[in-house]
């Protein structure tokens, strides 16, 4: 295992065993560029680096309180997850589906806007739907459909297309 890839199961270590949103803000605190470089390793070519960065993002992401999912999404977790759901050469589609499900259900509980903009114009939704076309992976299916409600929820105007496209009004 790479020393990267052990720094990151550490840290998910850490924020795992934590006792809740002030210790991982105490983890983040002490450790400010961790947010920065997890996103860095998300765009290696070495998949279980990639699921090993994901994996510490998304247990941040699942254990934190609304402010560290916000910062989650202002280090730039819509481009990024776009690109993990839609790429084919690493397959992390658990990882990355689950952490959209939840980075999607925090956009819409803070109402941040320019999130949930982005959202559409980087193809989440149907980066979610090829999710569930293509894969598997139930848990996967299962996340893409929970992230998919959770923005249709948000969204009243999001229809179906005859095209089977979502698109929002």
């Amino acid at each position: 295992m790479h020393h990267k890839e052990t720094a990151c199961w550490v840290f998910q270590s850490l924020i795992n065993q934590s006792d809740g949103p002030e210790e991982i803000q105490s983890i983040l605190d002490f450790n400010v560029s961790l947010l920065p470089r997890l996103f860095q390793l998300l765009d290696d070519e070495k998949r279980s680096l990639v699921s090993a960065a994901l994996g510490t993002i998304t247990e941040i992401a699942e254990s934190g309180n609304q402010h560290q999912k916000k910062m989650i999404l202002d280090a730039g977790a819509i481009p990024i997850l776009a690109k993990l759901l839609n790429h084919t050469h690493i397959r992390v589609d658990g990882d990355a589906t689950r952490l959209a499900c939840i980075l999607t259900s925090t956009i819409f509980k803070i109402r941040a806007t320019a999130q949930m903009d982005s959202l559409f114009s980087h193809k989440i939704v149907e980066a979610l739907l090829n999710v569930l076309a293509n894969n598997d992976d139930v848990d996967g299916q299962t996340d893409a459909a929970k992230a998919i409600t959770t923005i249709a929820r948000g969204k009243p105007n999001l229809k179906l297309s005859t095209s089977s496209i979502w698109e929002s009004n």
